[in-house]
Parts: C-alpha cells; sequence; structure tokens
C-alpha cells in the first residue's frame, strides 16, 4: 500500500501537493498504509473470539435459554454506545488530520538542523512553540471532551446492563418463590 501511494505521488505535479484538502488525503492514506498488518491480525483475534462466542452461546443455549436472550438483551446497550463513540472518535480524528499535520511540520520545523538558523536570525522560535503549544491543546480539549463523554454514557450503559443481571437474579419482594 505504501509504495502504491508513493507510486501515485511521483507522478503528480507539484501543485497538488500545495493543496491542504489533498494534503490531508495523502497524510491519512500515508498514516493508514501501515497499519494494514494490524488490520489483519485484529481480523484473525476477531474470527478466534467469533469462535469462541458461538460455542459458548450454543453451551448457555443449551444449558438455559432464557439466560442466553437476558445476556445479549442486557449487552445491546453497551454494544450501541460503544458503536456510537467509536463513530464520533473516527469523526474527530478525521477533522484533526489538518491539526496533526500543522503539528507535524510545526514539530519539524522547530526542532530541524536545516531551519535552525533561521529560526534563530528571525526570532520565530517562541512564536513556532507558542503555535504548536496552542494547536495541541485545542486538539487535547477535544479528545478529552469526547472521552469524558464516553466515559460517562459507558458507566450509565454498564449499570443498566448491570441492573438487567441484577434484576433477573434477585427478583423482587413481590414475585413468588
Amino acid at each position: 500500500m505504501s509504495l502504491r501511494v508513493m507510486t501515485h505521488c511521483s507522478r503528480l505535479d507539484l501543485a497538488s501537493f500545495e493543496d491542504p484538502v489533498f494534503a490531508d488525503k495523502l497524510e491519512r492514506a500515508r498514516l493508514q498504509s501501515t497499519g494494514r498488518l494490524d488490520l489483519l491480525g485484529a481480523l484473525g483475534r476477531l474470527v478466534q473470539q467469533g469462535v469462541t462466542l458461538i460455542s459458548l452461546a450454543a453451551g448457555v443455549m443449551f444449558y438455559s435459554p432464557l439466560l442466553l436472550l437476558l445476556l445479549v438483551g442486557c449487552t445491546i446497550p453497551s454494544f450501541l454506545g460503544e458503536s456510537h463513540f467509536a463513530f464520533l472518535g473516527y469523526s474527530l480524528s478525521h477533522t484533526l488530520t489538518p491539526f496533526r499535520r500543522e503539528l507535524d511540520y510545526l514539530r519539524q520545523l522547530g526542532a530541524s538542523a536545516m531551519a535552525a538558523k533561521e529560526i534563530k536570525i528571525f526570532g520565530i522560535g517562541p512564536y513556532l512553540s507558542d503555535r504548536y503549544r496552542g494547536i495541541a491543546e485545542r486538539c487535547i480539549q477535544k479528545i478529552r471532551a469526547l472521552q469524558n463523554k464516553r466515559l460517562r454514557v459507558g458507566i450509565a450503559l454498564a449499570i443498566v446492563g448491570s441492573a438487567g443481571y441484577y434484576g433477573a437474579y434477585h427478583p423482587g419482594p413481590c414475585s413468588a418463590p
């Protein structure tokens, strides 16, 4: 995949690289091209866990079909919450791509030997550091806000699922023995 990205880039004109939208797409392609092997390993683990899940579900179904329905019903809220926040996390990551690219540029510019002379002559070191700090703090705030919301909703959904389990195994005082 990396070779395909490199080959495609070698055929483009320089104006393409100056377009920020293209630069963002190129950055995402570059980052995603290295994760293909991890994806393959994750797919193998998913298949393995799926086989385990099916065999355990068959055992629980044989033992108590009602218990299997209870297990599925109590996990659905958490599943929906995790799916929702996974989508929001991807969306945020997509939104932050231009900022990450700028952070990489500022980090490279501010800490490279090639630009050290110009940075000293023009005295722009503090400007680069302040700009980097501002962008990084904004990105961290957005990520932290999403994670805090995910944590609060996840706790609430876990309580809902746990209450379902507890209610099934500890009937109220009005229920007959």
